[in-house]
């Protein structure tokens, strides 16, 4: 079960669509422990992109797993032209897309990013005392 596989934020083995494996996932190495939260970042930034341009950022021309997984892990983020974005938004899904799971934004780098928070002050919001 995955519980059983998720120990302090690490989970030792990825399911799931091969278009959304983070870089970090893409290896050999049967002894890799993976940051769970980081996944879930790259995760997000994949579905944002789809979301975005209805295509996916990284992909294989013949449908070949090994080349995918090169793309994933080598393969420079490109916007295509099909779909003008602000650099806000540009800048938010570069930064869920770093291949170094260390230097992807997190959680918390999520709340406090400029385009999720854009129009935040136009919110009427009511805090309980």
């Amino acid at each position: 079960a995955m519980m059983d596989r998720y120990k302090e934020n690490k989970i030792d083995s990825v399911e799931g669509t091969m278009y959304f494996y983070a870089p970090e996932t893409c290896t050999d190495k049967n002894d890799s422990n993976f940051d769970a939260f980081p996944l879930d970042i790259w995760a997000l930034g994949v579905t944002t992109f789809c979301l975005t341009f209805l295509e996916l950022p990284f992909h294989s021309q013949n449908n070949n797993f090994e080349e995918l997984l090169d793309e994933i892990k080598n393969s420079e983020i490109v916007f295509p032209d099909s779909r003008k974005i602000s650099d806000d938004l540009s800048n938010l899904m570069r930064s869920m897309l770093i291949k170094d799971p260390d230097k992807r934004i997190t959680i918390q780098g999520l709340i406090n990013n400029k385009w999720l928070n854009e129009g935040r002050e136009h919110l009427t919001l009511k805090v309980k005392k």
